[in-house]
Formats: C-alpha cells, structure tokens, sequence
C-alpha cells in the first residue's frame, strides 16, 4: 500500500553514502458579542466550522515541523533526549570535511551507538543550502528513480510547506538512496526528512530490525511511513 501526500511534488531521494542527511497553534476564535444576537442554531453550526477549521489548521502544523525546528537548535540534545542515550554517543563533524560531493557548510552529527539504527543530521548554516542539498540529493534523484507499480509495502512522501520527507517500508521501490541492497532486493524501514535548515536520515545498520527503526522515527516525532506523526 502506498500513500501519497501531494504538495509541491513527490519526494526525492538518492544514493547517499554518509546517509545521515514550529508547529503552529490552531487559532482560537472569540465569537461572543455576535453570538449574543444570533440564534442557537446558527451558533451551533459556527461552533462545527470554527472546530473543523481549528482540526484543519493543527494538522497542518505538525509535529514533525516541531521535531525538527527542536533538532535545528540542539540536535545532539534532542536525540540523547528522546532515545535516552547518552550525548557521548553522537559525534559533530564540520561539514565541510565530507567527501563525494556532500561537503557543506554547517555541521554534520552522527549516532555511533552499535544498537540503535543509522540516524545522520546535517545542520546547515544556511537554509536556502539545505533545501538545495536536499532537491539535489534527493528529491530530484527519488523522482527519477522510483518505481510505485514494483514496490511493495508503504510509500509516503511529500514536499510542502518549506519540509519535505520520504519514508519507506518495503522492497522494490527501485530507488537507491539506502543502498543498491534495497533497491530492488532486501526490504527497508528508513526516512529522509527536511525542514528549514536540518536534513536527516533514518535507516538500518548492523544487525537492528526495521521495527526499531520505526520505533526511532516515532521517539523523534517524524513521519513514519503509514503516516503517524503528520
């Protein structure tokens, strides 16, 4: 099954070696002088519209924007935080040291702990280079690459409202931005996530099963891949 959230277009996604890499408050609106004047019933209906829309407008500001305006400003504090691991285990690297065409500027954090999933930040200085890291590196490949009518299992993926992900749980996607293992062959849970000027990605490594990579996605607050977290 596989679920789609259009916006701007499908999420992208590439073969990335180093694969590392708020929310708003629904309106209350004070009716109470007009409603003084009008009868119940027209109140009521306007309490259901006023309802629908504050429904509509927390949807909209997830908490996915919250989790990664939150990494933007202590990653390394966030993830300790929400895994429960010590911050000894997440490692800072200049940006600009990166290889293979990934060097930027900004900083690149990694989780070195053995037992946990691939989890890689890149927290640049500049968000304008963050959103074209992520088109270049991602969303433009990702495009090209995926195959819907071969995948199997979930697909949800999206770019809107300055953040963008992609969040797969399956095999046969045809993309290879976990690796050549996962384009076609092993089945993957990992994510790509972007908002402002934080990229992150989510996969497995070792021996950790995909079921705590989703655990992982869901402690940060980020999308998974049947949409929780949206």
């Amino acid at each position: 099954m596989h679920k789609f959230r259009n916006a701007m277009a499908i999420l992208m996604v590439s073969a990335f070696v180093f694969a590392f890499a708020g929310c708003g408050k629904s309106k209350e609106t004070t009716k109470k002088e007009k409603k003084e004047t009008k009868s119940e019933e027209t109140e009521k209906e306007e309490t259901e519209e006023e309802k629908t829309s504050d429904e509509n407008t927390t949807n909209d500001a997830s908490g996915f924007d919250a989790a990664m305006d939150a990494m933007s400003q202590d990653y390394p504090g966030y993830l300790a935080n929400k895994l429960g691991i010590s911050a000894d285990k997440i490692s800072e690297t200049d940006g600009s040291t990166l290889t293979r065409g990934y060097a930027f500027s900004g900083k690149y954090y990694t989780l070195s702990d053995k037992d946990e999933p691939m989890v890689d930040c890149c927290v640049f200085e500049s968000e304008k280079d963050a959103l074209n890291f992520f088109m270049e590196k991602y969303y433009n490949p990702f495009n090209e690459q995926f195959k819907p009518e071969n995948s199997q299992g979930e697909s949800i993926f999206a770019l809107e409202n300055e953040h963008g992900y992609i969040v797969v749980n399956g095999s046969g996607s045809g993309a290879g931005f976990f690796g050549d293992r996962y384009r076609s062959g092993d089945e993957v849970y990992a994510g790509v996530y972007y908002k402002g000027n934080v990229l992150l990605v989510i996969m497995p490594r070792n021996d950790v099963p995909n079921t705590r990579v989703e655990e992982v996605i869901k402690l940060l607050g980020l999308p998974t891949a049947s949409g929780e977290n949206l």
